[in-house]
Parts: structure tokens; sequence; C-alpha cells
């Protein structure tokens, strides 16, 4: 009986972590889509509002102050995009291991989930999911089952 209560458990926690991935793909594609009209209405005035060659040093330094915008703004964008492949390589595998770490001398065990990526939620900042690269992981692939140090 208790593995099934722990099975159940597992699967609220999956469904958890799913929709608040679903959530943050929805959040970051509209996101995105914003990002993208910005970006082309702002390039559109730039090819509207400056010259497009001149020997003026006035003229060159207003288009090179677009020119750092935009570039701010691609970045913005390259930057959501690559979260929102990020989204949906963990959706396909939201985490891979779990750890249940218990402190010497405490009771409270805390149940880390490691994964491809971070996940955090962001109302209560708590971390749903490490990256299989962050320094807590390496719990994970240096140990065996049983006591560990860290």
């Amino acid at each position: 009986m208790a593995d099934s209560g722990k099975y159940s458990e597992e699967i609220k926690y999956l469904d958890e972590i799913i929709n608040l991935l679903k959530n943050k793909l929805e959040y970051e594609t509209n996101q995105l889509e914003n990002q993208k009209s910005d970006l082309i209405e702002s390039r559109r005035e730039m090819w509207e509002n400056t010259t497009h060659s001149s020997a003026d040093f006035d003229k060159l330094t207003d288009f090179n102050q677009y020119l750092s915008a935009l570039q701010a703004q691609t970045f913005t964008y390259t930057e959501l995009a690559k979260r929102i492949l990020r989204y949906e390589k963990m959706l396909e595998s939201p985490y891979f291991a779990r750890i249940d770490f218990t402190e010497e001398g405490y009771d409270d065990t805390e149940k880390i989930y490691i994964g491809l990526f971070n996940l955090m939620d962001d109302e209560t900042h708590e971390i749903k999911v490490y990256d299989w690269r962050a320094p807590i992981s390496g719990i994970y692939y240096r140990n065996e089952i049983g006591p560990v140090e860290y």
C-alpha cells in the first residue's frame, strides 16, 4: 500500500511539472511573438528614420543608437527562443532522477529532481527540477544508495 501512495504522489508531482512547463511555454511563446513584432517595428523605424549612407557624424550616431537597441532586442528574442526549445525538450522528459536528501540531524527529507535544465516556479521561487550540471546533482552522479556527504 505504501508504494501505491508513493506512486500517486510521483504522478501528482509529474503533472504539476508538466502544467508548469505548459504555462511557461504559453507565456514565453506570447512573449516571443510580442518581441518579434517589436523587432520588426524597430527595424522599420530605423529604416525610415535614418539615412542609409552618410558622412555626417551626427547621423551616424543616430544610426548607431538604433543599431544598439536592435542588437539588444535581437538578443532578447534569441534567448526567448532558446528557453522555448528547452521547455519543449523538458516536456518530453521533465526529469530523469530523484534524490531523497535528509541532512544529518534533521528529520525533513528534501526531494531533489534532476533533469536536462533548471525549472523554477516563478511564484514561489522554488526550484522544481535541477539542471543535471548543477552542483547538487553531483550527489546523483558521485554516490550510491546510502549515506553521502555533500
